[in-house]
Formats: C-alpha cells, structure tokens, sequence
C-alpha cells in the first residue's frame, strides 16, 4: 500500500532544490512586495494622466509614457 504525501511529483524536484526544506516567507517581505506593486500600478496610472508639457519636461514622450502605462502591474 502506498503512504500518503502532501508533495506530489512535479513539487519534489522543487522541494529539493531547497535541500529538503521548504523557504520561508516572512510576512514583511510579502507586504513589502504588495506594496511595490501597488505603488508601481500608482505611478503608471499617474503617468497617463501626464500632458504632453509635462511628459516633455521628464523626458518621456507620449508614446513611452502609453506603452508604459499600458503594462500590467507585475511587469
């Protein structure tokens, strides 16, 4: 009879690429990720809404800042 594991197969390679344990995340760490990509999703909201004088006068052109905002917020 086989014994039960809570790893299937495609997990084990994984799971001993960390010797046999599994990483620990620390709960500040993913809240500081969470953070940054809210705030990255701000600031390319933020850039759509620039004008043309304002993209100019951070050296982005219209083209730049649309294709930027344009990106999910993971990119």
């Amino acid at each position: 009879m086989r014994r039960y594991s809570p790893y299937s197969e495609p997990v084990m390679p994984a799971f001993r690429a960390f010797g046999g344990r599994l990483p620990l995340i620390n709960a500040g760490t993913l809240a500081a990720g969470l953070m940054r990509l809210i705030d990255r999703a701000n600031q390319r909201n933020d850039l759509s809404g620039l004008t043309n004088e304002q993209l100019a006068d951070i050296g982005v052109t219209h083209s730049e800042a649309e294709r930027e905002a344009g990106k999910w917020f993971w990119e």
